[in-house]
Parts: structure tokens; C-alpha cells; sequence
């Protein structure tokens, strides 16, 4: 009787050991807010008149994404139609493993401008609307109590936000700025492995609503657009990039 008693004491210490080893092994979510691209869109005439590509890199404190996006000519006279597609590598240096937790994804989105909300003041405003998808997956190969473990993520966001730009650039080389405040819905799913086995006692699902900050500036020349933008959504990030009109007029605004 004493020895099936310490059989399963020893069993129940181990499962333990072994759910508090693979929780301190969970990667902090990747804030959702991010898998969109910088918007950098600033007021300037005609300026959803032709379609543009944009090329841009995101750094967050553990990560970073290079992204790139396809903004249609607008429709419906309101209405302009973009896609996103971007990549993410990073590292965890904050889990209970020796040396730094590789990570690395791909994802992508489609989201709407919408150009007929009425102009506040001096500044115009734009509405935009956005969702977007991520998977990423720990590189690192880990082990949790003697056994393989891999850890996998599946990000969701959508987001609302209004963006407002000065009508005329603030310096006569064309340079302007934009400022953009938002709501975002971001959801996670993490699943752990151990042996190539899902467990689901051990996987997470969480879902948040958060506000967005996103102000930045756009250089003008020629056919292209220079951007530098900071964001705040859960953590602060900054993007570089540019924008290029793939037809229409050269000369700068």
C-alpha cells in the first residue's frame, strides 16, 4: 500500500515538474499589432491615383520583420484595396533554457483605405481597416523532461484605425508627417508538442483588444516615398521603408 502511495506521489511530482517546465518555456506573445505594415500614408495629390509597392523592415525589441505591401489604384472613388506579405526571425533570451530561443515566420493580410471620411481642420483623414495572419514556430530545438519539445504560434489581428495628415506637406521639399490612432483585436493560439505529440493541457489561447499609436514621416522623390515611422502597440517599434509608384507622374508633389 506505502509503495503504490509513493508511486503515485512520484507520478503526481512529476507531471507537475514537467507542466511548470513547459510554462516557463512558453514564448511571451508576439505582439499581433505588428504583423501589419507601417502605413506611412501621408497627404499628397493623387495620392491613391496608381498603385505602389512598399518595402519595409520593423524592429521590436526581440525581433524583426521585413515586410512588403501592393496598395491598388482606389475604386469606387473612396475605397483602395492593399496586401501584405512579411517574414519574422527573433530571439528569447528570457526562458529557462540555456542560450538564446530562435524563432522565425511568415504571415500576411489585406486591408481597405477608405478617403471619404470629412477633412478635420487643416488635416485630412483617412480610415483604414486591416486583418492579418502569422505563423512562427520555435527553431531551437528544446527539451522538457527528457522529452522533444516544439512550440508553435498562430496569430490573428484586426484593427480599426484613422490617420491624419497635414493637407499641404510641412516643408517645402515635400516632406510631411501623418499621425494614426487605432483599436486592434489580436488573438493567439500556441500549441506545444512534446515527441511530435499536440498537448492540449499545455497549449494557450489568448484574445485582447488594444489601443494603437503610430505617427511618422514620408520624403518624397521621384517615384518614391522615404519613410521613418514609430509605433506603439503593447511595445514600441520603428520602421524604415520606401514606397514606389509603379506608374503615373515622377515629380515629387
Amino acid at each position: 500500500m506505502l509503495h503504490r502511495l509513493h508511486c503515485v506521489r512520484h507520478c503526481q511530482i512529476t507531471a507537475a515538474a514537467l507542466v511548470a517546465a513547459c510554462c516557463s518555456l512558453l514564448p511571451s506573445p508576439v505582439p499581433a499589432s505588428t504583423l501589419a505594415m507601417a502605413d506611412a500614408q501621408v497627404s499628397e495629390p493623387k495620392q491613391f491615383d496608381v498603385p505602389t509597392m512598399d518595402l519595409n523592415a520593423r524592429a521590436l525589441s526581440s525581433a524583426s520583420r521585413l515586410g512588403l505591401r501592393l496598395t491598388m489604384p482606389r475604386v469606387a472613388e473612396h475605397h483602395v484595396v492593399f496586401l501584405d506579405v512579411s517574414g519574422v526571425d527573433g530571439d528569447r533570451d528570457d526562458l529557462a533554457v540555456n542560450g538564446d530561443v530562435d524563432f522565425s515566420g511568415a504571415g500576411g493580410g489585406l486591408g481597405l483605405f477608405y478617403t471619404g471620411l470629412p477633412d478635420l481642420g487643416f488635416m485630412s483623414t483617412t480610415l483604414r481597416v486591416s486583418a492579418h495572419r502569422e505563423k512562427s514556430e520555435v527553431d531551437t530545438l528544446l527539451s522538457i523532461s527528457g522529452r522533444q519539445g516544439s512550440i508553435k504560434s498562430d496569430l490573428y489581428s484586426q484593427a480599426v484605425h484613422v490617420l491624419f495628415s497635414p493637407r499641404k506637406p510641412m516643408h517645402r521639399s515635400g516632406l510631411n508627417g501623418y499621425l494614426s490612432v487605432g483599436l486592434g483585436h489580436d488573438r493567439e493560439s500556441r500549441i506545444i508538442r512534446l515527441d511530435g505529440i499536440p498537448n492540449d493541457r499545455l497549449s494557450v489561447r489568448d484574445s485582447r483588444f488594444n489601443g494603437i499609436v503610430e505617427a511618422g514621416v514620408v520624403y518624397p522623390m521621384g517615384r518614391f516615398r522615404f519613410h521613418t515611422v514609430a509605433t506603439y502597440h503593447e511595445e514600441w517599434s520603428l520602421s524604415l521603408g520606401l514606397r514606389y509608384r509603379l506608374r503615373g507622374a515622377a515629380g515629387t508633389p
